[in-house]
């Protein structure tokens, strides 16, 4: 499962730590709606640091910053709830 770009961003993120799920959560759906960093930030109100540090797992959103995250890029908490990490990880990570 290529997606160029997209794989390469994922694999930043999954390989060599354990990160938590929000963090692959957030930086799959930004990569699956084409943002960057800065725009998404930009969008919630947030810095382009917040973002990447999300992503890195490094700090956590208050779940009010969480929620405007998923909905900026058009998914709910219900989409999290469901989104299985482990097997995205292993799909991005797939025929390297």
């Amino acid at each position: 499962w290529k997606h160029g770009k997209c794989a390469s961003m994922m694999k930043v993120v999954v390989i060599g730590k354990a990160v938590p799920k929000y963090s692959i959560f957030i930086k799959f759906c930004r990569c699956l709606k084409g943002y960057s960093r800065e725009k998404l930030a930009s969008a919630v109100g947030i810095t382009r640091v917040s973002i990447s540090n999300y992503e890195k797992g490094e700090h956590e959103p208050s779940l009010i910053t969480f929620e405007k995250i998923l909905i900026e890029l058009g998914f709910n908490i219900t989409d999290y709830y469901h989104f299985d990490a482990k097997r995205m990880t292993e799909l991005f990570n797939k025929d390297e």
